[in-house]
């Protein structure tokens, strides 16, 4: 299923990827869904995580 992929994908970016791949997979997502409300949680995530690894 195509939710499984995400996860993987996600999973990734967040264990092995580090700043830049997490990065492609928001960009990625904004640009297949830009509409999709789930965008700005994630946005806030990810601001949230890498001010944590600074």
């Amino acid at each position: 299923m195509a939710r499984d992929h995400l996860r993987a994908i996600a999973g990734y970016a967040y264990r092995e990827g580090g700043p830049e791949a997490r990065l492609a997979l928001l960009t990625a997502l904004e640009q297949a869904r830009p509409d999709e409300k789930a965008l700005e949680l994630l946005r806030g995530l990810l601001a949230v995580r890498e001010s944590w690894s600074a």
